[in-house]
């Protein structure tokens, strides 16, 4: 009787291959945590409904798993199936650490990188909700207080200020810190890679609340796609420039169309799209604006084929 190892490598390779796609065609490369970034109170009520992380994790149809045993049963086995294993879904990363997607690129190492055509980072605020080390939210309900009692004018004003002052840059410093941390990543995706598609999903808002306290735009209230680089965000397009060779780039979330399509047409991408969440946000003369640049906008996605000729935007530092 003809045993596995008898078949045709041809063969062996289309098994792999059945036996690794998973039914949506996306594999969870990092699950330790709950996909849920605390933006609103409704989020923030609902992550803490969840005692455990992982079990909420498993209601998210994005938690699709496939079963690694195959590549435990035998050297030769492990050394023609590991790159199908990378190469035939889309892996998806998402940690409420930021550092972990990290850790998890450089824990595979770099032939494992390379394998990968399909790549989807869902960046985080970069912090645990109830983490006593980046307790975000406790500095940020602690900011408020202290913003309250200046308001009334209540003694000791001069050391609340001094507080308040203080925890407004320690904010801020942890937002630099993760921002710094997603550019790394970035530019360890940009090495060696030969993706076919990459999809940069990043925080920050318009100023907006986050978990169930004010945020009033100290933590990622404005966006990361950004060329601020007093804030750090230049990090984010200067790493996503290293990136050479996909042909379709998705950015969550963005509003500066004009930047997106800019660090797209840098990598040679053919079609470009922005995502949102729950609802791309655009009013009516938004939509109008970007569908004058060629843009198809949709509810929570818009996107475009980028074409080559007058329609490329100039913006020199971007485009090489």
């Amino acid at each position: 009787m003809a045993q596995f190892l008898d078949l045709p490598p041809e063969i062996r390779l289309y098994i792999y291959q059945y036996v690794f796609r998973t039914p949506i065609g996306c594999l969870l490369g990092l699950s330790k945590v709950s996909k849920a970034d605390y933006c609103c109170l409704a989020c923030f009520n609902n992550a803490q409904s969840q005692q455990d992380d992982m079990r909420s994790y498993a209601k998210s149809p994005q938690s699709t798993g496939t079963d690694v045993a195959l590549l435990y049963a035998s050297r030769l086995i492990n050394a023609e199936a590991t790159s199908l294993f990378y190469s035939t879904n889309t892996i998806s990363l998402h940690s409420e650490n930021n550092a972990d997607i990290l850790t998890w690129l450089r824990t595979i190492g770099a032939a494992n990188c390379e394998s990968l055509r399909h790549l989807e980072v869902d960046f985080s605020y970069g912090i645990r909700l109830e983490s006593q080390r980046f307790d975000v939210r406790g500095k940020l309900a602690e900011i408020n207080r202290l913003r309250s009692l200046l308001g009334e004018g209540r003694p000791g004003r001069i050391s609340s200020w001094a507080q308040y002052d203080q925890l407004r840059r320690d904010v801020k410093s942890l937002e630099v810190r993760s921002i710094s941390t997603m550019a790394e990543t970035i530019e360890l995706i940009a090495k060696g890679q030969k993706l076919e598609s990459l999809a940069v999903l990043l925080p920050g808002s318009d100023g907006g609340d986050m978990w169930d306290v004010r945020n009033d735009w100290i933590y990622f209230a404005k966006e990361t796609l950004s060329e601020d680089t007093v804030n750090g965000r230049g990090e984010i397009v200067d790493a996503l420039r290293k990136v050479v060779g996909p042909k379709k780039l998705t950015i969550g979330y963005t509003r500066d169309h004009e930047l997106v399509e800019a660090v797209a047409r840098n990598m040679g991408a053919k079609v470009v799209v922005v995502r949102a969440d729950g609802w791309l946000g655009c009013a009516e003369n938004e939509r109008d604006e970007w569908a004058a640049r060629g843009w198809r906008v949709g509810r929570i996605e818009a996107w475009k084929k980028l074409l080559p000729g007058p329609d490329r935007i100039s913006i020199p530092h971007l485009l090489v």
